[in-house]
């Protein structure tokens, strides 16, 4: 659904010296998986999702979405960031709304349509109240509804859940595992948590400052135990290749 075809992408700093932040950057991700991407602040991974939003585009190489180039952001492909990014002068109903608007939905079906992704994300009670007034937590589910509304095919998430107390950042993994499992959307997941990568991942990616350094397949069945011992050998493959990129860097 997503590839990265031998992307390269660099940018000139005001002393103008070169900074590379790809170099042939060969990846795929395929339809339905929850691919977590895991490395060191630095090495690319909110460009990598940049790239397949189409808010930034590579110096050379190509970033197709299913097939085709990517030439600009899209509703296929939803974006979800740390900090939800909901209109703050329209309501939960409303921010939920104006995505359905945009694909031309009016009238009893706005309001019915409306009504069922807040139902489904469990935020019907909140759905008259403005975003200042709703905790981070409901504010991403907000955020997620709308990201459904629009029918997205894709969910490219920046670390969404990093701003959350842990038991909200709990509820809301769990939620997110919910709508895959309703929609199978591909997700495109960025994380700083080892723990939050294998819970959630089909697949995990590190980036290293060369690119790839390990891409690690999950079979493990869902639902995942956060504790559970079988995750344990994963997560220790990943915090030893991460621990010796950071070495590196030492």
């Amino acid at each position: 659904m997503i590839r990265f075809d031998k992307v390269c992408l660099s940018y000139t700093r005001q002393d103008r010296s070169e900074v590379i932040v790809f170099d042939g950057l060969d990846l795929h991700v395929v339809p339905g998986q929850v691919v977590c991407v895991l490395g060191p602040s630095g090495c690319g991974k909110t460009t990598l999702l940049n790239l397949a939003a189409g808010f930034v585009f590579p110096t050379s190489g190509s970033v197709l979405f299913e097939g085709r180039p990517v030439k600009g952001p899209g509703p296929e492909r939803g974006v979800v960031f740390q900090d939800a990014t909901l209109f703050p002068w329209l309501t939960a109903f409303g921010n939920v709304a104006f995505a359905l608007k945009q694909q031309g939905v009016r009238g009893r079906q706005l309001q019915e349509m409306t009504g069922e992704y807040l139902a489904f994300m469990g935020i019907s009670a909140q759905a008259r109240q403005y975003p200042y007034t709703l905790s981070g937590g409901m504010r991403q589910r907000v955020a997620l509804a709308r990201v459904l509304a629009l029918a997205s095919r894709a969910l490219l998430m920046d670390e969404p859940f990093s701003a959350l107390d842990a038991h909200s950042r709990e509820r809301m993994q769990d939620e997110l595992l919910r709508v895959h499992a309703h929609a199978r959307q591909t997700i495109l997941y960025v994380t700083h948590s080892v723990a939050e990568a294998v819970y959630l991942g089909d697949r995990i990616i590190v980036l290293g400052r060369r690119g790839v350094l390990v891409d690690i397949p999950v079979s493990l069945p869902r639902p995942r135990r956060r504790s559970g011992e079988e995750l344990l050998p994963v997560e220790e493959q990943l915090r030893a290749c991460l621990q010796q990129e950071y070495t590196k860097e030492e």
